[in-house]
C-alpha cells in the first residue's frame, strides 16, 4: 500500500484499559510522536492522545498506574484509534467501550489493534469475514472465540486500510512504522526509524517467528545426541548427504531419526535445515557484504535464485530487501572463502589422528562430533 499523504494534523487516540501493556502503549506513542517531530512544529503530522473508559487512573499489566486525561469521548473525531493488547482474550469487553470503538470506525477512524486488542476490534464487528492476525500464543483461543474472523496468525500484521491488526509486542513497531509510511511515505518512516534507533519496519507478511533450531537439553550435563548432531549440521550446511547416512552417525535408522526430529523438534530434517539456512542467511545479510550468490552456495543451495525462492516462500521478502532494511552499519567485510572451512580443516585433522575405522563409522557423540565429515540432511 502506498502513501496516502495525510494532510494537516492527524489525531491518534490510544485506548488504554486495565491490564494494558506499557510496551504496546509506548510503541504507538513513540512512533507517532517521533513522526510528528519530523515536521513543522506549528503543524505536526500527528497529535497523540490517551483515553480510557473513564478518565483517571488505569492499572497496567506491569502493575503501574497511568493517569489518563480523557474518556471515551476522545474517540469521536479521531483519525486513528489504537487498541493495544490489554486483558486476556477470555475477558468480557465493556459494552460501552465496544460501542465507542464501533462508532469511531463508522465515523471514519482507522482502527489499529494489536495482540489481545484485536479481540476488541472483533467484538465491535470490524473483522467479520476479514483476515486478521494476533500474537501467535493467542491464536487458538482467538479462533475459538471469533469464528467469523479469518485468522492468519503466522504474519506480523494485516492492513485492510480502515482496520489494521498486528501481532503486538515487538511487531508493534513494524505496524506503526508501516502506518507512518502509508500516511507520509518511505522517507518519513525511515527518519522515524532512525530517530528510534530501529530497523525500518518489516513486511507484514513476514512470519512472527522462526522456530529455534536446537532442542532444549533435557539430559542435564550430558549432551543430547540430537543437539550435538544439529550443531554439527548447522556448521556444514554447504554439504549434502542422504538422511540415512546421517542417521547412521547416531546409530539410528532413517525412520527413527525422522521420528526423533518430530518428537523433539516438531518438524522434519528437511524443514529444520530450511529454517537454519534462513537464519544463517539473515545473519550474513545483516552483518556482512558477502554477495547473495556466495551466501547461497555457502549454505548449500545451488544458486542465489534458490535462496531468493526460500526468502519469498518463508519470509515474503527477498535477500536484497532484507539486507537493505536490516543490515548493520558498517557491514563486516569477510573473505570469499567459506569461514567454516577452518572448522572443517580442524575436523579433518582430528579425524586423521584417530584410527581410520573410527573416523568413518563411530557414532556422533559430544567428544567426536568435530571429527569425521558429517554432511547436511537433504529435504
Amino acid at each position: 500500500m502506498g502513501s496516502r499523504a495525510i494532510g494537516g494534523t492527524h489525531r491518534v487516540t490510544v485506548l488504554v484499559i486495565d491490564g494494558v501493556g506499557l510496551a504496546e502503549v509506548g510503541q504507538a506513542t513513540d512512533v507517532f510522536r517521533a513522526a510528528a517531530e519530523t515536521n513543522d512544529p506549528d503543524e505536526p503530522r500527528y497529535d497523540v492522545v490517551l483515553c480510557a473508559p473513564t478518565a483517571g487512573r488505569v492499572r497496567s499489566r506491569e502493575g503501574y498506574d497511568l493517569d489518563v486525561p480523557a474518556g471515551l469521548d476522545a474517540l469521536a473525531g479521531a483519525g486513528t484509534v489504537v487498541l493495544p493488547g490489554c486483558r486476556p482474550l477470555s475477558a468480557a469487553h465493556d459494552p460501552h467501550v465496544v460501542d465507542a470503538v464501533r462508532a469511531a470506525h463508522a465515523g471514519g477512524a482507522r482502527v489499529v489493534a494489536t495482540c489481545t486488542g484485536v479481540a476488541l476490534a472483533a467484538a465491535a464487528g470490524l473483522l467479520n469475514g476479514r483476515t486478521a492476525t494476533t500474537h501467535w500464543s493467542h491464536a487458538d483461543a482467538f479462533a475459538g472465540a471469533h469464528p467469523d474472523v479469518v485468522l492468519t496468525p503466522g504474519v506480523l500484521y494485516v492492513d485492510h486500510g480502515d482496520v489494521v491488526t498486528g501481532a503486538g509486542t515487538g511487531a508493534g513497531l513494524d505496524v506503526y512504522l508501516h502506518l507512518v509510511r502509508t500516511d507520509h511515505g518511505t522517507e518519513v518512516a525511515a527518519a522515524v526509524a532512525r530517530r528510534l534507533v530501529s530497523p525500518r519496519q518489516r513486511d507484514g507478511a513476514r512470519p512472527q517467528l522462526l522456530a529455534d533450531p536446537v532442542p532444549a537439553n533435557s539430559l542435564g550435563d550430558r549432551p543430547d545426541p540430537l543437539a550435538v548432531l544439529l550443531e554439527h549440521l548447522a556448521a556444514h550446511l554447504q554439504d549434502r548427504e542422504p538422511i540415512a547416512a546421517v542417521a547412521a552417525r547416531l546409530g539410528l535408522s532413517e525412520r527413527t531419526l525422522r521420528r526423533r526430529f518430530a518428537d523433539q523438534l516438531g518438524t522434519t530434517p528437511g524443514r529444520w535445515l530450511a529454517i537454519e539456512r534462513l537464519r544463517q542467511a539473515q545473519q550474513l545479510l545483516e552483518t556482512t557484504d558477502v554477495p547473495v550468490e556466495t551466501i547461497a552456495r555457502r549454505l548449500g543451495l545451488t544458486s542465489a535464485t534458490a535462496l531468493r525462492r526460500q526468502f519469498r516462500r518463508e519470509l515474503a521478502t527477498t535477500p536484497s530487501h532484507h539486507r537493505a532494511t536490516n543490515r548493520t552499519s558498517p557491514p563486516r567485510t569477510v573473505p570469499l572463502a567459506d569461514p567454516l572451512r577452518g572448522k572443517i580443516a580442524r575436523g579433518r585433522r582430528a579425524a586423521a589422528a584417530r584410527p581410520h575405522s573410527a573416523a568413518r563409522s563411530a557414532p556422533l557423540t559430544a567428544a567426536s562430533h568435530t571429527g569425521g565429515r558429517v554432511r547436511a540432511v537433504l529435504d
